[in-house]
């Protein structure tokens, strides 16, 4: 449900902007979100070998990239245009290590049969944390940036909320998987390959 509302919003927006970068960069990044949140559903619900090791292998790449939509979104709303080819070549680049490792199979290096999960690729894991915490350090700067710029104050509290929300998001959706895959209880719970249903 959450994921076919926010498609049809995103759509929306996209149709009556007409088609303008911001309103592609925000339907990207819904689309992006709901393609990991489709692939993470369909890890906790199917029993089929096949299926979780095929739908756990792009996550971490996926979930790069919709980090990164959701920055470069955050930064036009603030600048009103497009960022600069260095920030767009910075981001490419950050996406090709997870990229290569994914296209090659590496991405995940076992599966425990046991509780029917894949085994991350650990190198994987940890560039992904690094990257995630420079994009909301990024996303911090533009957040605190609007204190020293001398703009509206009507204007400065739209971009703070939009920023916020953003920066919110992406933190303890991070946060909260990083707490997860150290503690494992996200496990509670959990069945078998054998045992779902």
């Amino acid at each position: 449900i959450p994921v076919i509302l926010s498609l049809f919003l995103a759509t929306f927006v996209l149709y009556k902007s007409k088609f303008n970068l911001f309103s592609k960069l925000f339907f990207t990044f819904i689309l992006t979100f709901s393609v990991w949140l489709i692939g993470d559903l369909i890890l906790w619900t199917q029993n089929n070998y096949f299926l979780q090791y095929t739908s756990w292998a792009p996550l971490v790449f996926i979930e790069i990239i919709f980090y990164i939509l959701a920055i470069y979104f955050g930064i036009i709303f603030v600048k009103k245009n497009d960022i600069s080819n260095l920030f767009k070549i910075f981001f490419i680049l950050i996406t090709l290590p997870p990229f290569i490792i994914t296209v090659t199979g590496k991405s995940v290096t076992g599966f425990y049969y046991p509780v029917c999960e894949a085994v991350n690729n650990g190198i994987l894991d940890i560039y992904k944390l690094a990257v995630e915490i420079i994009l909301l350090l990024i996303l911090l700067f533009y957040i605190l940036k609007q204190f020293i710029n001398k703009i509206s104050s009507k204007q400065q509290k739209n971009i703070l909320i939009v920023l916020g929300s953003i920066f919110s998001f992406l933190l303890i959706f991070g946060a909260t998987e990083y707490w997860a895959s150290v503690t494992g209880h996200y496990e509670i719970g959990r069945a078998s390959c054998r045992e779902r249903v």
